[in-house]
């Protein structure tokens, strides 16, 4: 049945989340010629061992060019960023000329696998030219997930760019979105750089606080820690 069949294009690395009890391994995998990505799962025993066969848990319009995953009071929450609309068939993020957009979306599963619902759709924006002269800096689409306060879930990503804080080019920003049990979804933090070398690079958990590192990476520069306590905490009490 081709509607079953899995794909064979480009599968992003998958990656490896904790279901309690087991676990399991979620990738992604872009087929140009429909201009759709899969997304795959595999089920994994306590034993790390395979669980069934790994399936399909839904096809995403466009190219999925990255992918978390977490869990969040026993059920996965998996995000991916993607190109959708124009360009997304040719999306190459290191000589990307423009058109259509990067949207940020978040599924939530069963330890199952099974889908719960609808993705929620947390944030999009159009894609400007990689390789234009103005621009300064840019960092690559990049999604990170963890789990925050009250069963909701924190999505670090990669935003829309912006003026540079001298003005006159373009430059990467970032965002980090607060999506709770409900599927309501809130910006909690947004930055700007003029250089690609403070990208965000993940979500961590500080004691029982929540923060982010940004830097280049752990070779070429030290990577900063910048708490999101105090952000939550002003938003929840908005």
């Amino acid at each position: 049945d081709e509607e079953q069949r899995l794909p064979d294009g480009f599968c992003h690395p998958a990656v490896v989340v904790s279901t309690g009890r087991g676990g399991a391994i979620i990738d992604a995998c872009f087929d140009p010629q429909t201009n759709r990505t899969d997304l795959l799962g595999q089920r994994l025993d306590a034993d790390a061992m395979a669980v069934g066969s790994r399936g399909r848990l839904r096809r995403i319009p466009g190219n999925v060019l990255s992918l978390s995953a977490t869990t969040v009071g026993g059920t996965l929450r998996v995000a991916w960023i993607s190109h959708v609309g124009e360009g997304s068939e040719r999306s190459d993020e290191f000589n990307d000329h423009g058109g259509g957009a990067r949207e940020l979306a978040v599924l939530s599963l069963h330890a199952s696998l099974d889908v719960v619902g609808e993705p929620v759709r947390v944030n999009r924006h159009p894609v400007a030219p990689r390789a234009g002269s103005e621009r300064r800096g840019w960092a690559r689409s990049r999604v990170e997930l963890a789990p925050g306060p009250d069963g909701s879930v924190l999505a670090l990503a990669t935003d829309a760019d912006e003026p540079c804080p001298q003005g006159g080019q373009r430059c990467a920003s970032w965002s980090v979105f607060s999506i709770d049990p409900a599927g309501t979804s809130r910006r909690v933090r947004h930055e700007s750089a003029a250089s690609p070398m403070l990208e965000p690079q993940g979500l961590i958990r500080v004691g029982d606080d929540l923060a982010y590192l940004r830097g280049a990476d752990a070779v070429r520069s030290i990577l900063s820690v910048h708490s999101l306590r105090t952000c939550l905490l002003y938003t929840s009490d908005a």
